[in-house]
């Protein structure tokens, strides 16, 4: 993980942030580098990082995106980021 990352973190006031690693996470990562477009990127590690089912991907993708959307705004259940965060930080270290 980039230490850019882990001060922006900080700065938001999520200090020594630890996203829950499930075991599935490092052989899933295979798919995000045979993806052949950024959709696909994007529709694999939401599918990866959230535990979601494809249509439930699809879901969150509908309707401009107003669902993913909200959730990165307004968090999961009971305002829980973890996922998010773990979200961006799968892209985040996965970009070339």
């Amino acid at each position: 993980m980039g230490e850019g990352l882990d001060n922006i973190f900080e700065n938001i006031g999520i200090e020594n942030f630890e996203p829950p690693s499930p075991t599935h996470l490092e052989g899933d990562t295979a798919e995000l580098a045979q993806s052949e477009s950024t959709v696909m990127f994007i529709f694999s590690s939401l599918k990866i990082s959230l535990g979601m089912r494809h249509n439930q991907v699809g879901g969150l993708l509908a309707n401009q995106h107003k669902f993913l959307i909200l959730m990165c705004v307004k968090g999961m259940k009971n305002r829980d980021f973890s996922k998010i965060i773990a979200w961006y930080k799968l892209i985040y270290n996965n970009v070339p």
